[in-house]
């Protein structure tokens, strides 16, 4: 678990299950279904922690009815939360992940405490139902939102491009008919692009159709041409369709707006717009709608 957070379920005979129990979490630990307390977990010391918390929870139910457990919800945090960088201390223990990780099925997986480099091109990880925690990543293309239930929360994302590449720090895509991938928070993350050939920080388009909230966010832009964060709407083509913006810094956006909507930023649904801002503290002004 993250380092000092304690998550638990409340339950309606006043039991608890407090997740911060399991211990260190090695990797390994892969979920195989969820059928309950009957099923064993198989260890592979070469792949990433995967923990389903249904599957827990779901073993909890001959003490009580598992509807009755109450949301698990990841805290808000201070202001300026993200990481300092790739040497924080918050990932010196980390376990050392193979390559890229990704979920393409309908069970929530939550990857966490990793350390990942990869040169491969390919997206971190993805695509939907999945969750991102204190994880460390130095590669050429960021973590890939394509569907709902996606939250990215204390991360360092750094980000180079190379030969044709159009690489993004996290990038929100779909294509095809018009989307609305529910539930995405990107949370205590900072996202640095450095060389090569770039796109942007955060990118949401393709028709995703987002509901996205950025909490304690920082990205640099530097040598991204499309800048530090762009969530473009257009009627053929809204990338988000609702937006709340609550602590967010930008730096280097290479002319760009800091935090665009553009061509339309009244196609989408501004909820909150507050402390957002550029690296040395100017605000940037909220779209007008």
């Amino acid at each position: 678990m993250l380092a000092g957070r304690q998550e638990n379920v409340t339950l309606s005979n006043n039991f608890a299950f407090d997740f911060s129990q399991l211990g260190d979490l090695a990797p390994g630990i892969t979920p195989r279904s969820e059928g309950g307390a009957n099923n064993k977990d198989e260890r592979d010391m070469s792949q990433p922690l995967l923990l389903d918390r249904r599957a827990v929870l779901a073993g909890l139910s001959s003490i009580v009815p598992l509807a009755s457990a109450a949301a698990v919800t990841s805290p808000s945090s201070p202001t300026e939360s993200w990481p300092s960088g790739w040497d924080d201390p918050r990932f010196a223990r980390n376990a050392v992940s193979p390559g890229r990780i990704y979920n393409t099925g309908s069970t929530l997986l939550t990857w966490q405490n990793l350390t990942v480099e990869d040169e491969s091109g390919d997206a971190l990880c993805g695509s939907a139902n999945y969750e991102l925690l204190n994880t460390r990543y130095r590669g050429r293309e960021g973590p890939r939102v394509s569907g709902s239930n996606v939250l990215i929360d204390g991360c360092y994302i750094e980000v180079h491009g190379t030969g044709d590449d159009h690489a993004d720090g996290i990038q929100g895509y779909k294509g095809g008919s018009q989307g609305n991938a529910k539930n995405i928070v990107i949370r205590n993350t900072k996202v640095v692009m450095t060389t090569g050939a770039l796109n942007c920080g955060i990118f949401f388009a393709d028709m995703l159709g987002a509901d996205l909230t950025l909490e304690n966010v920082y990205v640099d832009g530097a040598n991204a041409p499309n800048g530090a964060i762009w969530l473009p709407c257009a009627p053929t083509d809204k990338g988000v369709l609702s937006l709340i913006a609550r602590n967010v810094m930008v730096k280097n956006s290479n002319g760009r707006q800091g935090l665009s909507l553009a061509p339309n930023p009244r196609l989408c649904n501004i909820i909150e717009w507050t402390g957002v801002r550029w690296g040395d503290g100017t605000p940037i002004r909220r779209p007008t709608q």
